[in-house]
């Protein structure tokens, strides 16, 4: 009952940063805390399948979707392999694929299945502890401003979570 926890539809908003079967999050957090009375939204970030293989296509997020009944939405914490930028901008360099057409491709997805989208915006990652040395630079303001304008434009997202998180030495500018 707490007012400080984010709620939608009158039920506090459970998100997170893994990718657990479905079925264990169903079964080990869901209804649990349902047979307690304390119901949550649950949007998590579920990447897809093979997240630094698969493209993320509509038909990939539909799948995906489909996949995890217990959702009621989905965060796209972040897009391996992706920039801010949409393909054939030559801002984008060498990556796999946008960042903005994947969430995109994700937004269309999430409103034909009738769920909730939280879009993430997170203007760079930075993950100098890692093995990978994972580094996504979005070009100062370029990439903040193509991710808002998506954000808003386009993906048109019930919510959205401003990545600020530094752990074990990951950093934004927001920090």
């Amino acid at each position: 009952d707490s007012p400080h926890y984010l709620k939608l539809d009158g039920r506090p908003v459970l998100t997170t940063y893994g990718n657990q079967d479905d079925a264990w999050w169903k079964n080990n957090i869901l209804d649990p805390l349902a047979r307690a009375g304390h119901p949550v939204t649950f949007i998590p970030y579920f990447h897809l399948p093979r997240p630094n293989i698969d493209s993320p296509s509509e038909a990939a997020w539909a799948d995906r979707i489909h996949s995890a009944p217990s959702i009621q939405g989905l965060f796209p914490f972040i897009i391996p392999g992706s920039v801010p930028f949409y393909s054939g901008d030559p801002n984008a360099g060498r990556h796999q694929w946008s960042m903005l057409e994947a969430q995109e491709n994700l937004a269309k997805q999430i409103r034909t299945a009738g769920k909730v989208l939280m879009s993430q915006y997170m203007p760079y990652y930075w993950a100098v502890c890692h093995s990978a040395r994972q580094y996504v630079e979005y070009q100062g303001g370029r990439g903040m401003a193509n991710s808002w304008a998506s954000i808003i434009q386009k993906q048109r997202p019930q919510l959205v979570q401003i990545v600020t998180w530094n752990d074990y030495y990951e950093s934004t500018f927001i920090q």
